[in-house]
């Protein structure tokens, strides 16, 4: 995609999405009508990642439709659209009778006796997002609650009549689609071909894997009948076959720890922690980002369905285009926005996953933090708030009362700077690292830190000092102390910096006086001798002040 459209294209993306919905932009979607079931057709066009891109024409404005056919959309959060996509457009599965089964090709069909083609096939599983974590694992993440949907038919084939007998077919259905839990049931309905079923406890281990299994029982009636007299039943025949489907889910409850802290100015730092992927969290001052961002893409296995009917299969294209969200790690990493400064980031070092062809969004170049740990200072003093942490499944956000995190209290440093000697050539320069309010040495050996002279790191002793003999040069030596985080810390400290300035010895001053002394004192030599020969009247040169 040529830069100048990008540009222009971000400009009018931000203009017309959803406030919060977008964070970012680089490239999908397809000529995809949305599904005519009253639903807002404006919010589901950024859904589309994965399809083919396209240049954006010259003459793009604001139309939301053209835009992201040149553009896949990132999301901060998981969104909402996906599910009412899902939920309306299982409603376009075509109408079908007993001649017929319609499937999509990948499908597992079961033939039997008189029913044939038989099958069941998992639809989407709402609300659900596929993890990206790395090359090989890729698991399908599910709250506590959610609903699965499906699509299933079959066909009937009844026996070749003779000349003496014929057969009829009395009634068939879909006699019941039943949901199971690592085979317990769950839900069950009847008599549809597009089932949506419920699940309300995966149980309480966190990141626990499950089966959800749907079952469809299909039954048909059929008749064989004398053909001198319909009425004379010969005999009837009942049959049922069961058909299956599974997809294995991976729970998703987020466990959040957190810490908390009071800077001398009043300002809070709060840190949270989760063993799960997670998404980030939210204050009344602004949101903390991990390393996630979520697109959406269609299930490429639904681009057709396969018609089967006694006389063979025929494939068209498919009027049902389930989506599915997906976490990423985006190529920026963590951020903080609003009234946030990001402070620290911890987690394990993942390789990079690949994402699927089409798919164009920004994704670090071979590994990248996976989010464990999030600290961040809010910029202005505040009151006791609510942090909101974020799932990566849309529902699976925990709401924490900041007074309930665990308050870790800080220690004032002090770091005081001074020379203890000096020659033309060196200087030699004293460290000392105290408690500002005990006055006991700290020893950075111990409690850790960074403690630095002018860019150098050095170290504390067990006094709290360390003296050090530097190169002299005239103006400012620097040092800093920067403490290890403190949410990792018990009884942590606050940074603290001192600077001294190393001034000229008196030959030095002398020295630099004749070098300014001698260029004067030619030109006013000169200006003299100037002003006798000519009469210009320039001597004295303060004559005019």
């Amino acid at each position: 995609m040529r830069l100048l459209s990008r540009t222009r294209l971000l400009a009018v993306v931000a203009s017309v999405l959803i406030a919060g919905a977008l964070s970012t932009a680089s490239a999908a979607s397809d000529a995809r009508p949305v599904p005519e079931h009253g639903v807002d057709a404006g919010a589901f066009y950024p859904l589309w990642s994965g399809d083919a891109d396209g240049d954006l024409p010259a003459n793009a404005s604001g139309d939301l439709a053209t835009l992201t056919r040149a553009i896949d959309v990132p999301f901060d959060t998981p969104p909402s659209t996906v599910d009412e996509w899902n939920t309306a457009d299982l409603a376009d599965f075509p109408r079908s009778d007993w001649t017929r089964s319609i499937h999509p090709p990948d499908a597992t069909l079961h033939s039997e006796g008189l029913i044939r083609d038989a099958y069941v096939e998992v639809f989407a599983v709402a609300p659900s997002t596929r993890a990206r974590l790395a090359p090989t694992e890729t698991p399908l993440l599910v709250g506590r609650r959610g609903r699965v949907l499906a699509t299933t038919d079959y066909r009937v084939v009844l026996p070749t009549a003779t000349s003496t007998t014929g057969w009829t077919l009395t009634n068939h259905s879909i006699e019941s689609v039943t949901l199971r839990v690592d085979g317990v049931p769950v839900d069950v309905t009847h008599g549809t071909h597009t089932p949506v079923l419920a699940f309300d406890d995966l149980g309480t281990e966190n990141g626990g894997r499950h089966t959800l299994t749907v079952t469809a029982s299909i039954r048909v009636v059929a008749i064989e009948h004398s053909r001198q007299s319909v009425t004379r039943v010969l005999r009837t025949t009942v049959e049922t076959q069961t058909v299956t489907d599974s997809v294995v889910v991976q729970r998703e409850t987020l466990d959040v720890t957190g810490t908390r802290t009071t800077y001398a100015d009043g300002t809070r730092g709060v840190a949270l922690t989760s063993e799960m992927p997670w998404a980030g969290f939210t204050t009344a001052s602004g949101r903390a980002q991990g390393a996630w961002a979520f697109y959406a893409a269609r299930d490429p296995a639904w681009d057709t369905l396969v018609t089967s009917t006694a006389h063979g299969e025929t494939t068209r294209p498919s009027p049902l285009r389930p989506l599915q969200v997906n976490a990423y790690p985006r190529a920026s990493g963590a951020s903080a926005r609003g009234g946030l400064e990001l402070l620290g980031v911890e987690g394990a070092t993942r390789q990079t996953p690949t994402l699927p062809e089409n798919v164009s969004l920004a994704t670090p170049d071979d590994a990248y933090t996976a989010t464990r740990t999030l600290a961040v200072r809010e910029r202005a003093p505040g009151q006791n708030v609510t942090v909101v942490a974020h799932g990566l499944v849309r529902g699976t956000d925990v709401t924490l009362d900041e007074r309930t995190l665990t308050r870790i209290p800080q220690r004032q440093s002090r770091l005081t700077l001074e020379r203890l000697a000096s020659t033309p050539t060196t200087v030699t320069l004293d460290l000392h690292l105290t408690d500002a309010a005990t006055g006991d040495p700290i020893d950075t050996n111990v409690v850790g830190g960074v403690l630095t002279l002018d860019g150098e790191r050095v170290q504390t002793n067990a006094s709290g000092r360390v003296v050090l003999t530097l190169p002299r040069e005239d103006g400012a030596f620097t040092a800093r102390y920067e403490p290890t985080p403190w949410w990792g810390e018990t009884t942590p400290l606050g940074a603290s910096s001192d600077s001294h300035y190393v001034r000229d010895t008196p030959v030095d001053v002398l020295g630099a006086l004749y070098g300014i002394g001698v260029p004067v004192g030619v030109l006013l030599v000169a200006g003299f001798i100037l002003d006798r020969a000519t009469g210009w009247g320039l001597w004295p040169p303060w004559r005019r002040l």
